[in-house]
């Protein structure tokens, strides 16, 4: 190995190497699916405690309208809930497809019955 090599800055975060000049993306729409912080991270929980998401930032950059939405939120599953008592997925719950893109990261499509 060259002394240059030797010296080209570099970081390992979770065991994975990272050079200078290394591509390095960060998906928002992953930050609540890591492994390594939450039990089975690809099943939604409702009840789901603990650790937090960074799903509104956090800090200097937190969303100021973070609260408002988490109310507008459970105040529009409770009236779903209420109005549609017997949905029913026409989905596999447990396996759903979700989208290729790692930008609007969701499920493809959620067909129900009600």
């Amino acid at each position: 190995m060259s002394a240059s090599a030797q010296l080209a800055p570099r970081v390992t975060i979770h065991n994975q190497l990272i050079r200078e000049g290394d591509s390095v993306y960060f998906f928002l729409g992953s930050a609540g699916r890591d492994e390594r912080v939450f039990e089975n991270p690809e099943k939604f929980d409702i009840n789901r405690t603990g650790k937090q998401h960074i799903g509104f930032g956090g800090g200097y950059h937190a969303c100021i309208a973070a609260a408002f939405a988490r109310v507008e939120i459970a105040e529009i599953l409770k009236e779903v809930i209420q109005r549609f008592s017997h949905i029913t997925p026409l989905y596999n719950l447990e396996r759903p497809e979700w989208t290729p893109n790692p930008t609007f990261h969701g499920i493809v499509t959620m067909p129900i019955k009600y």
